[in-house]
C-alpha cells in the first residue's frame, strides 16, 4: 500500500472514473465507478484498498483520452467469463491510447474525425481483438488461458506500433500477464506495480489542480493587499540590505529587509504576478534604495532584462497569432467553397428513372 498523499495525486490527476479488481479465493470482485460530480473521490478509493488490504488488488483511474467518459468505458474491461467444473473470470486493463482502435465519426464533409462520444479505443480493442481471440483458441489450460506463449506472443505483436501502452490481464485462477514497461514504486515493504509512476509525486492536472492555482492566486492578493495597506499606514524609516552584497546579478534572492523584503520573501521575485507588488513601494522605501546606487543599478538590471524578455515573448506570441489568423482565414474560405459545392450538388434536379 502507497501512501495516501501518493494516491490523492494519482486520482486527483486522473479523475474521470475508476475500476477496481479485488481477488478473493479464486473469483474476481469488480467495482466501476463513474461519479455523478465528474471527479474522483481519492479517499473512497483509498478506503476500498485498505479494505481489502490483505488481497490482490488492481486499480485502474482513468484520464479520458479517447470515447465519453461513461460506466461502458470504464476499465477493466470483461474478455472471457466460463462457469462449471473449471470456472474462469479474466478481465483486461490498460494505459495510454490505442490510436488505431479510437471510435471515429464521418462529418457532413465526408472527412473523418475522432468521436468523443463513441466507445474508447481500449473497449473497441477488446471487442474486436482480445475477445474473437481468447473465446475461440483453446489452449493447453483451456480457452481464456492468459499464461499459454502462443496467446501471450500474439497480442503482444499488436502492441508493435504502440509500444507505449502498457496493459495487463488478470484471471481468477492464473497469474497476471502484463504487457509493456511496469514499475515499482512506494517504500521498501510496500511497493506497487505501477504501468505509469509520472502522476504519484504532485498534482499536474486536472480540476484539483485548478482549484489550487486559483488559492495560490487569492492568497498573492490578499498578501499584496496586506503589504500595501501597512506599508501606506505606517511607512518608517526602512533598512535596505546592499544589492551589491550578494553575488547574483539577475535572478537571485537579493535579501531585502522589512516591508520589501516582505515582497521577495512572499514570491519569487521573478514570477512576474508576484514582482507586480514592487510597484506599491512607498516613495521613502524607493529613496532608501536609491542612497545605494550599485543597489540601483542591480534592480534597473533586473526590470530592463525581464522588460526585454517580455518583449521578446510578445514578439513571438504576436507572430504565432498573425500565423493563426492566416490559416483561419484560408480554411474560412475552403468552407465557403465547400458550402458552394455542396449548394450547387443539393440544387441540380434529379434524373426521373426511365419506366421498365
Amino acid at each position: 500500500m502507497i501512501s495516501g498523499e501518493m494516491l490523492r495525486n494519482a486520482v486527483y490527476n486522473n479523475w474521470h472514473s475508476y475500476g477496481l479488481v479485488t481477488k478473493i479465493d479464486g473469483r474476481l470482485d469488480i467495482k466501476r465507478k463513474v461519479p455523478e460530480s465528474g471527479e474522483v473521490d481519492p479517499d473512497e478509493v483509498y478506503a476500498l484498498l485498505q479494505d481489502d488490504f490483505e488481497f490482490e488488488r488492481w486499480l485502474h483511474l482513468r484520464h479520458n483520452t479517447a470515447g465519453a467518459t461513461t460506466l461502458e468505458n470504464t476499465h477493466p474491461f470483461e474478455v472471457f467469463f466460463k462457469q462449471g467444473k473449471n470456472p474462469r473470470h479474466v478481465v483486461w486493463m490498460h494505459n495510454a491510447t490505442l490510436y488505431p482502435y479510437v471510435s471515429t465519426k464521418t462529418t457532413p464533409y465526408g472527412s473523418t474525425v475522432d468521436d468523443p462520444d463513441g466507445t474508447s479505443d481500449s473497449k473497441n480493442f477488446v471487442e474486436q481483438v482480445i475477445i474473437p481471440y481468447i473465446s475461440s483458441m483453446d489452449f493447453g489450460n483451456g480457452k481464456g488461458d492468459i499464461e499459454n506463449f502462443h496467446f501471450q506472443n500474439l497480442i503482444k505483436k499488436f502492441w508493435t506500433p504502440v509500444h507505449s501502452n502498457r496493459s495487463v490481464f488478470i484471471s481468477s485462477d492464473q497469474r497476471p500477464f502484463c504487457i509493456g514497461e511496469w514499475k515499482e514504486i512506494g517504500e521498501e515493504g510496500n511497493k506497487i506495480l505501477v504501468s505509469n509512476d509520472d502522476y504519484f509525486s504532485e498534482v499536474k492536472r486536472g480540476p484539483e489542480k485548478a482549484r489550487r492555482e486559483e488559492e495560490e492566486k487569492k492568497r498573492k492578493a490578499l498578501a499584496v493587499k496586506n503589504f500595501t495597506t501597512s506599508s501606506r499606514e505606517a511607512p518608517g524609516v526602512v533598512e535596505v540590505a546592499k544589492l551589491s552584497d550578494y553575488p547574483e546579478k539577475q535572478h537571485g534572492f537579493y535579501g531585502l529587509k522589512h516591508s520589501l523584503a516582505n515582497i521577495l520573501q512572499d514570491w519569487d521575485v521573478y514570477d512576474r504576478e508576484g514582482a507586480v507588488a514592487l510597484g506599491w513601494a512607498t516613495r521613502e522605501e524607493l529613496e532608501d534604495i536609491y542612497k545605494h546606487k550599485s543597489d540601483c543599478l542591480y534592480l534597473m538590471d533586473w526590470i530592463f532584462t525581464d522588460y526585454a524578455k517580455l518583449y521578446e515573448e510578445h514578439t513571438q506570441e504576436q507572430k504565432k497569432h498573425d500565423s493563426a489568423t492566416k490559416i483561419i482565414a484560408s480554411l474560412k474560405n475552403e468552407i465557403e467553397e465547400l458550402k458552394q459545392k455542396l449548394s450547387k450538388l443539393e440544387s441540380k434536379p434529379k434524373k426521373k428513372e426511365k419506366a421498365a
